[in-house]
């Protein structure tokens, strides 16, 4: 019994090698066949194609299961048109890198007097892609791509119509040739935008209108330059954005990009995307160009303003954004589309900042607190070596205290809002219970605590009056007061 297994075990090892040696032999076939013709051996080098771009006018392309690809040069010779769509813009540069993959692509192996029998095993009577170029002499060219050889990487290639020579291209050549139509695309792409060239971002549909507009130093009527962004919403005022979403925003228009593209039809149904009636995104900005004084040479930087519109559809399934340029019929998928929903999505819980207060002391001349019987006024003095602090009254300030409670005022944010929370009737009122009055750059800024329901209290403060705070939050401001006013 065991003489038996060892001797099966023995056909079996003498089976796998001749089964290698088989396959190693297909392998290296056409390095090896002599026939009497010309044939290359692995230290050989032969020339595929040698094709002159300058006078090319045609290229037709088909991949096996997909349709012919057909192309032809402008007469002006300023670009190409596909058969298929003339106003499909392509990308004069993937035609170059279609004649230079097959001018670089060069063989170890040759073998000619291939017949038809032979050049069917190689795949080269269904061959994975046919194509073929046309030049400006009449004269015409060329090839086929068959099965691929995984010993030495490298698929079988033919030239002409006989296919009586056969080369061994490497694995790269003829990927390079297995192309649709979007590899020829002219895609579009987002405009080179630094953060600090943004100077507004628009949303436009149907009447109304969601303006970002960028401050680098901070907002002159605003409070504090704790802020960078504010919206305005229907040509309304100015509310400020929360800063983690604005530096969202600026990543998101200095790095946009597309990802795939769905459609590039003149007659593609927009309507499939959402896109026949879309948002309308604006983004202006301003870019740096060098010029040069022809009198003088003397080059000089100035700054220029450009603007970019994208219109904005539906999502698909992972939620990007359907979009495509205003002067383009390409639809793609969008990168940070999440950011864009927010911003263009109205919905301004998701916008605005959720703390009730991000002011700047070295801003701040002033700050009047207010709850009940009770009040505080801080005097904020400005110097080369910082700010200092007084109380308004005359009395001796508690520092530590007034710090607590600036601490409890900034760290204090919004819970909910008014659209998710009923008010009560019998409560509701426009009397403030606690208030903050900030006096900057001769101007005031005055936040408002009232109530709204039985455990809801209603923030006003800068262009907002919809935030709600709970019945613990006011509490703790109204006890930092009253510890800092003693």
């Amino acid at each position: 019994m065991k003489k038996n297994s060892k001797r099966l075990r023995n056909i079996i090892i003498l089976a796998g090698v001749l089964l290698l040696l088989i396959a190693l032999f297909l392998a290296i076939k056409l390095g090896s066949r002599e026939d009497g013709e010309e044939t290359g051996t692995q230290t050989e080098a032969y020339t595929v194609a040698n094709l002159d771009p300058q006078t090319l006018t045609g290229i037709s392309l088909a991949v096996k299961g997909s349709d012919e690809l057909v192309f032809t040069l402008k007469e002006d010779q300023t670009g190409w048109v596909w058969s298929g769509d003339g106003t499909v813009p392509l990308d004069n540069n993937a035609f170059a890198n279609v004649v230079t993959a097959l001018n670089g692509a060069t063989s170890g192996h040759r073998l000619t007097g291939v017949t038809a029998e032979e050049s069917e095993s190689y795949g080269l009577s269904d061959p994975r892609v046919r194509i073929g170029f046309s030049f400006s002499d009449g004269s015409v060219w060329s090839g086929l791509v068959g099965n691929y050889n995984s010993f030495s990487k490298g698929y079988y290639f033919t030239t002409g119509e006989d296919g009586s020579t056969v080369y061994l291209i490497s694995e790269s050549a003829g990927n390079s040739l297995m192309l649709d139509i979007s590899d020829f695309l002219l895609r579009d792409e987002p405009p080179e935008v630094t953060a600090a060239g943004i100077r507004t971002l628009t949303f436009e549909k149907g009447g109304s209108s969601f303006v970002y507009s960028y401050y680098p130093s901070g907002n002159p009527d605003c409070y504090t330059d704790s802020f960078r962004w504010f919206l305005s919403v229907d040509g309304g005022a100015e509310i400020p954005v929360s800063p983690a979403l604005g530096d969202r925003l600026a990543s998101a228009m200095t790095s946009l990009y597309f990802d795939d593209c769905l459609a590039f039809r003149s007659d593609t149904d927009l309507s499939a995307y959402g896109l026949d009636d879309p948002v309308r995104m604006t983004l202006a900005y301003t870019v740096s160009e060098t010029v040069s004084d022809s009198t003088t040479g003397t080059e000089t930087t100035v700054k220029k303003d450009a603007e970019w519109v994208l219109l904005l559809g539906g999502s698909d399934e992972d939620g990007a954004f359907y979009v495509k340029t205003e002067s383009s019929n390409l639809v793609y998928t969008s990168g940070y589309s999440e950011t864009l929903a927010v911003l263009s999505g109205g919905d301004l819980t998701k916008i605005r900042p959720s703390e009730l207060v991000l002011f700047n002391p070295s801003m701040t001349d002033r700050i009047d607190f207010s709850a009940g019987s009770t009040s505080l006024g801080v005097v904020i003095t400005h110097g080369d070596s910082g700010e200092s602090y007084s109380n308004a009254s005359g009395a001796d300030l508690n520092y530590t205290e007034y710090s607590a409670l600036a601490d409890r005022l900034t760290g204090t944010a919004a819970s909910s809002n008014t659209s998710l929370v009923e008010s009560d009737s019998s409560v509701l009122s426009d009397t403030p219970v606690f208030s903050v009055v900030f006096t900057f750059r001769e101007s005031i800024a005055e936040l408002k605590i009232t109530p709204w329901s039985q455990n809801w209290y209603r923030v006003s403060f800068f262009g907002r009056d919809d935030q709600l705070i709970t019945a613990g939050d006011l509490g703790e401001l109204t006890a930092a007061l009253e510890a800092a006013a003693g």
